[in-house]
């Protein structure tokens, strides 16, 4: 096998291919197929990475920062310019679409015991989504409530905004949970034809096509 980095945090792209990896297997539906788009895109539209077809869901992940190694302890960064791109681009409407994820692994050896468990579904419970139209335009990071020590317990996620002066909850699924939701049309945009780069979805609409934004 060849050797990964000991003790580092796992990179976004790693995880953004198992999750992606993952998702697919979970839902199972051979019309399913998750697009992403180059570096140059993506700097456009603001995403990693969009499923197709049977529901359309957009995701940017990102990479864990441990503030304490092993305490359980972390925080995610926002890019503000990055973040308000995301929500112009992908209006918030009547269900959940636009989601930030990442993985609670902090190491790549973790990883590895993940899918070397009974079920590689291990990997995917340790994976966050978080519904991106939760955050502010001004979010900074998302950072768990303080560490329990005496539960050893990471309590529900806050967003802080780039002042450190205030907070905002939000709304987090794991990634079994996330495809549960997904399937039974709890999360997720129905496709049709609407071109998000010249139409933008009302607050009502329900439907719309992700892979039509206009990346050129």
């Amino acid at each position: 096998m060849i050797k990964f980095p000991e003790n580092t945090i796992p990179s976004e792209l790693t995880v953004e291919v198992l999750t992606n990896h993952l998702l697919l297997s979970k839902i199972n539906k051979p019309s399913a197929w998750i697009f992403v788009p180059t570096r140059r895109e993506e700097k456009k539209i603001g995403y990693d990475a969009s499923l197709q077809n049977i529901k359309v869901a957009v995701i940017q992940y990102k990479r864990l920062t441990v503030a304490v190694p092993d305490s359980g302890a972390y925080r995610i960064k926002i890019n503000e310019n990055q973040h308000t791109d995301l929500l112009k681009n992908f209006p918030k409407v009547n269900m959940e679409y636009v989601f930030y994820a990442f993985s609670l692994c902090q190491t790549y050896e973790k990883i590895n015991d993940c899918f070397t468990s009974k079920t590689s579904w291990d990997f995917l419970k340790q994976c966050v989504f978080i519904n991106a139209h939760d955050l502010p335009l001004n979010s900074k990071t998302i950072i768990p409530l303080p560490y329990n020590s005496r539960v050893k317990k990471v309590l529900p996620l806050h967003s802080v905004s780039i002042y450190g002066n205030s907070s905002h909850p939000v709304q987090s699924y794991d990634g079994v949970d996330f495809v549960s939701k997904l399937v039974s049309c709890k999360i997720g945009l129905i496709n049709n034809d609407i071109d998000l780069g010249n139409t933008p979805p009302s607050v009502t609409s329900s439907r719309v096509n992700i892979l039509r934004f206009d990346i050129n």
